[in-house]
């Protein structure tokens, strides 16, 4: 073989197969740990298993029709909420009523939901004295939780 085959053949070595090592070797190295490093936040699911338990207390289960679309008379005292230590909120209200769990931190993140917290906001049809009304329900939470 010529003297410029090994030219190229030593330009290719050192500038394309080295450089693609490097890459696979740091990509194999960087890749495992960025995913085992990386926290699940649970506000999706937290958040959906909240909604459905508010939603299930405040309205009353029907015998005959076998579903829970009707508000409960005592709308305050049902849409209260066990609140932990997490820092979550949330609001529900119809006809003008409403009831805020952890109101403090509420009126704090509400505002900046689209910015630091993510906010999920959800409605349904129920009935109340015979007429439909609607039920909304705001929650509020923090985009990670600080486990420190």
């Amino acid at each position: 073989m010529s003297k410029g085959v090994w030219v190229l053949a030593d330009i290719v070595y050192w500038f394309f197969y080295i450089p693609l090592t490097a890459l696979v070797v740091i990509a194999l190295v960087t890749f495992p740990q960025g995913m085992f490093k990386s926290v699940v936040q649970p506000q999706v699911l937290e958040a959906k298993i909240a909604e459905h338990r508010l939603f299930n207390k405040v309205s009353v289960f029907d015998p005959f029709l076998g579903s829970r679309k009707v508000v409960r008379d005592d709308f305050r005292q049902a849409a209260s909420l066990y609140l932990s230590e997490k820092p979550f909120a949330y609001r529900m209200s119809y006809d003008g009523e409403e009831y805020v769990g952890n109101r403090d931190f509420f009126d704090v993140a509400e505002p900046l939901a689209p910015i630091k917290y993510q906010k999920f906001v959800s409605e349904r049809q129920l009935m109340k004295d015979g007429r439909k009304v609607s039920v909304k329900l705001e929650q509020v939470y923090p985009y990670e939780y600080d486990f420190e």
